[in-house]
């Protein structure tokens, strides 16, 4: 298998069939062998019963379906169970992503051997300042907690390599984010310039709020950059403490400090201050093993399937 293309589809009934044709026209133009997985979301609408009555007309589409709400990351995952592209496209089901595009990312993935993934980041983007901006801000997240400080941005349309793929589904996390799985396993990644369609079904599923709450659950989730924030201080903190004592005392000794009872007090609570900051900071390191080895369970059911 050459191309494999998978698509989280969630309530998108009135593109469907015009995704499918585009999708076909384009990808047997590539030459190579392809498949088209398609993973809804437990829509609403009729969008099951159209992938049924595609996936009848044309065997290279595989779906499945889950039981229950997932989510966008956790239907892209479930879809690359079941990839055996040499390349793997990911991409929207509202056609802000261009089929026409995925030829220039193959090509680019084809062409740079030192790449494992390519972002397909717009030309110029259509959503609303705030939505533009909250992208920016996941994308800024993102590359932080990953420890990768470039400036390549991130987006939902992408084509990875065969390894790639594999390092996502070896995570075991309890909270799924692809771009942060692509960044934390691979540093050999690029975005490459296409158009970006407006999309067939209205407003963009993802606010400003939205962003932002997967900024802070991909900072909680795949850094532990806050925790060692708080143990560093506490251990700081704590060094600052015994200083503090050792110079009160000398203060004592020297007769700078004539009140009586001063030094017994602040020396007993810089003693204890230190003493309990010392402890969270050593409770910070185990959290952060802990959140390491966090226990896994699996996000999404599948209701049914035909692949």
């Amino acid at each position: 298998m050459e191309f494999s293309v998978v698509i989280p589809v969630f309530n998108s009934a009135a593109v469907l069939e015009e995704l499918y044709a585009r999708l076909v026209r384009v990808l047997e133009s590539m030459g190579g062998d392809f498949e088209i997985i398609c993973i809804d979301d437990a829509s609403s609408d009729s969008s099951w019963e159209i992938l049924k009555s595609i996936r009848a007309r044309d065997s290279r589409v595989r779906i499945v379906r889950f039981l229950s709400n997932a989510g966008q990351h956790n239907a892209v995952r479930c879809g690359l169970e079941y990839c055996g592209g040499r390349y793997i496209i990911t991409m929207d089901d509202d056609l802000q992503h261009p089929p026409e595009e995925i030829p220039k990312l193959v090509d680019y993935l084809g062409d740079n051997a030192g790449c494992d993934v390519v972002f397909g980041v717009p030309l110029k983007r259509v959503h609303s300042p705030f939505r533009s901006l909250g992208s920016r801000f996941v994308n800024r997240i993102v590359r932080m907690t990953a420890r990768k400080h470039g400036k390549t941005v991130m987006s939902s349309f992408r084509c990875m390599r065969q390894v790639v793929r594999e390092a996502v589904l070896n995570y075991r996390g309890g909270y799924l984010a692809i771009g942060s799985l692509i960044c934390r396993s691979t540093a050999r990644f690029a975005a490459l310039q296409v158009e970006h369609g407006r999309g067939e079904l209205g407003k963009s599923r993802y606010s400003f709020r939205k962003l932002f709450v997967l900024a802070l659950s991909t900072v909680f989730n795949y850094s532990t950059f806050p925790l060692q924030v708080i143990s560093g201080c506490g251990l700081a903190v704590s060094a600052g403490s015994v200083v503090l004592l050792i110079v009160i005392v000398y203060q004592k000794m020297s007769g700078i400090i004539r009140q009586a009872g001063f030094t017994t007090i602040v020396s007993l609570v810089c003693l204890f201050s230190g003493v309990i900051l010392f402890c969270f900071g050593v409770l910070g390191e185990y959290i952060i093993r802990i959140v390491q080895s966090i226990s896994y369970v699996k996000p999404y059911n599948v209701r049914e399937r035909d692949v």
